[in-house]
């Protein structure tokens, strides 16, 4: 109760002489409602200052992390745990941070944008939306048509292509985001920076150096997969939820990265690549021989659909 009082009295603060939160009304409404496996689902998004004021609307669709949506897919059973997971729209296609813009929205005036949420594995997929903690969408159902097929990323490299299925049920905020990316153009000629032979191979750096994100970071997904060869996982700082855009591709078996970092795919095909890349020459590093002497390039990644294999 407390709390709840605390919370008024910052928004009396905040939106005195404005229109309150409560004068917006926020509609959202998707484009299909029904698409494949790894489709887009377009969410347009409408708020309208219902009020007779003025709504400053800081970072709502020009910041990076204001307008979020909470993600949850079924399988087709209402009876089956569902899916969860925020998305978080990210303004610009530069994946870097930027200054928050503040705009006015005048009274009875509307904002429309569009938002795209991947679809990752079949069946009903509901959407709901939040503007802030206490203004909400209403909730959007779409559904994903069945597919004896799993989502999974195309890897092209100077070494040749690996393919991954990936495990939205395991790190679906992780998976959402790499296929956001991906779709994106965002790995398009980035390197594997970091190869180290019998562990794994590491890339995803927008600066080549290891040092590199994509503009935000994403939180943790630690899941009970193990890290053995083939199996991707996200690289991280010291922070358990400072992972971006940075991966790595397991050459090897690494218990002492289980339930530190999050797995989120594993190579369906391309091991032949895998160890080209694992391969390649290196020097020292800091204090590890790391440092590819021709540093192999990421040509693509493709969001694709994929038969596990048995």
């Amino acid at each position: 109760m407390l709390a709840k009082i605390f919370l008024c009295l910052v928004l009396t603060i905040m939106l005195c002489g404005v229109a309150c939160a409560g004068d917006l009304e926020i509609t959202a409404s998707a484009e299909k409602d029904e698409v494949l496996l790894g489709e887009d689902v377009v969410v347009t998004v409408k708020i309208v200052n219902a009020g007779d004021k003025p709504a400053p609307l800081k970072e709502v669709f020009f910041g990076r992390s204001s307008l979020e949506f909470k993600l949850t897919q079924g399988l087709g059973n209402d009876n089956e745990n569902p899916l969860p997971f925020i998305y978080t729209r990210i303004a610009g296609s530069s994946y870097k941070p930027r200054q928050p813009e503040a705009i006015t929205l005048e009274a009875g005036k509307a904002i429309i944008t569009t938002v795209k949420i991947p679809a990752l594995v079949s069946g009903k997929m509901r959407i709901e939306g939040k503007l802030w903690d206490q203004v909400l969408l209403e909730e959007v159902t779409v559904k994903v048509k069945s597919s004896k097929k799993r989502l999974g990323l195309e890897i092209e490299t100077s070494a040749g292509k690996m393919e991954a299925v990936l495990y939205p049920h395991e790190a679906p905020n992780t998976v959402a985001n790499m296929v956001r990316l991906a779709r994106d153009g965002y790995f398009d000629g980035l390197t594997f920076h970091r190869i180290c032979k019998g562990f794994m191979i590491q890339g995803g750096c927008p600066d080549g150096t290891g040092a590199g994100d994509p503009g935000f970071n994403l939180p943790a997904e630690f899941n009970a997969v193990k890290h053995e060869r083939g199996i991707l996982s996200m690289a991280r700082s010291q922070h358990e939820d400072s992972a971006g855009s940075q991966f790595f591709v397991m050459d090897g078996q690494a218990p002492h990265l289980d339930n530190k970092y999050t797995v989120w795919g594993k190579l369906e095909d391309g091991y032949d690549t895998l160890q080209k890349l694992a391969n390649t020459p290196v020097r020292m590093q800091g204090q590890e021989m790391s440092a590819p002497l021709e540093t192999p390039a990421i040509k693509k990644i493709s969001v694709t659909t994929i038969k596990v294999k048995k």
